[in-house]
């Protein structure tokens, strides 16, 4: 079954930013940047510093598990690293995720990579990968979701 728009749940207080520049594609006015059928697995909503929520797959479960819930990292072996306008995550010894606020309305994330917690996404300044696609210099305006995946 896919979802609508309307059963999607996203956390109290999630205001998305009214822009991001995601490894070379620009997001305008969007909410959600992945969805896998109705799963959300990263939001990063306005605050003084981005607040994050950051699900994925742990090894050997089929169920999605909360590694970050508002910016507070839910394990020991989740960290993260913020200073002026620079937020990074780290699973382990994994980069995940660099996030850098440019203006209250603004972010720009230069690296992702969400395979480490069995999320086939992963990007650099230059491009998005997403399963076996690339996605470079897009410009999504006015979209819920960004990226859709449905079985």
């Amino acid at each position: 079954m896919v979802a609508k728009f309307s059963d999607l749940h996203v956390p109290d207080g999630y205001t998305p930013f009214g822009t991001i520049e995601l490894c070379g594609n620009t997001i305008i006015n969007g909410e959600i940047l992945f969805l896998i059928n109705t799963f959300i697995p990263l939001l990063i909503g306005t605050g003084k510093q981005p607040r994050i929520w950051l699900s994925g797959y742990a090894k050997n479960n089929a169920y999605p598990i909360q590694y970050i819930v508002d910016s507070k990292s839910q394990a020991n072996f989740v960290h993260i690293k913020r200073n002026a306008n620079k937020t990074k995550v780290k699973i382990e010894s994994n980069n995940i995720i660099t996030i850098i606020k440019t203006s209250a309305d603004k972010i720009t994330i230069p690296h992702i990579d969400l395979r480490p917690i069995g999320i086939n996404i992963h990007g650099d300044t230059t491009e998005l990968k997403v399963s076996n696609g690339t996605l470079r210099k897009n410009k999504f305006v006015n979209t819920k979701i960004m990226i859709k995946f449905t079985e």
